[in-house]
């Protein structure tokens, strides 16, 4: 009896395992589409946002107008993005104090059906926010 329970708890122990570490290896990267980003927590910076990917294109609406970014994939969930439309000399205090935390980027996790769910961070340490991706068409 006792050898059952515990091949019961291995059997168990083994199965989550499994799950966890396919949750762990899901590929949650965004194809070429329409999305919508929300974010978990609003601040005066945190607006949501419509977006489509085209290729290497990431196209911003944020209801008062277009903007276009370079998407870099620096893993199959995570990316960088490049903003297409301005340059990297600004050099204000507040911008380089930023930047000294590392160039912002998206990690992807947790996908579920048309879902994802994201972190905003600044390196692997500093998360900036949190929040969720939807594909709309």
């Amino acid at each position: 009896m006792m050898n059952v329970k515990l091949i019961l708890r291995f059997l168990i122990g083994g199965l989550l395992f499994l799950v966890q570490s396919q949750a762990l290896i899901q590929d949650c990267s965004l194809k070429d589409g329409k999305y919508k980003l929300t974010y978990n927590s609003k601040s005066s910076s945190e607006l949501d946002f419509q977006f489509i990917l085209k290729g290497e294109e990431f196209i911003v609406n944020d209801g008062e107008q277009l903007q276009s970014f370079n998407i870099s994939w620096l893993t199959k969930n995570s990316f960088r993005l490049k903003n297409l439309n301005s340059s990297d000399t600004d050099t204000s205090m507040i911008v380089r104090q930023l930047r000294s935390l590392g160039v912002p980027y998206y990690e992807l996790g947790g996908c579920k059906g048309d879902t994802v769910n994201f972190i905003l961070r600044h390196n692997k340490d500093v998360i900036i926010s949190t929040g969720f991706i939807t594909k709309e068409d």
